[in-house]
């Protein structure tokens, strides 16, 4: 049998997973590159990518009667699927001041 494959490259889906948390809990996150709420402290959410390579995300923290703080951090989507990066997700949690 002979299988003949085209030219084309094929691009598999990975995932990468991250476990964001706040101190104070409660903070909402928000993706800067977007304005996209990404949900409330603490929260666990994947991204999924094509390429595999490594993602520079940056996200901010705000929670009423606290200062915003804004952090960048690097995923790694190197998970077959969603399920499996929640499982391992990179932690990310911040430490967020009162405001005067």
């Amino acid at each position: 049998m002979v299988v003949m494959t085209s030219g084309c490259a094929h691009y598999t889906s990975r995932y990468a997973g991250v476990e964001i948390d706040s101190e104070p809990q409660g903070a909402e996150v928000v993706y800067v590159d977007t304005g996209v709420v990404l949900g409330t402290t603490p929260f666990r959410y994947w991204w999924e990518t094509t390429s595999g390579d490594k993602q520079f995300i940056n996200v901010r923290f705000q929670k009423p009667g606290y200062s915003d703080k804004t952090t960048a951090f690097y995923i790694n989507p190197r998970h077959k699927n969603h399920t499996e990066a929640l499982r391992d997700p990179h932690h990310v949690k911040v430490i967020l001041e009162k405001s005067n």
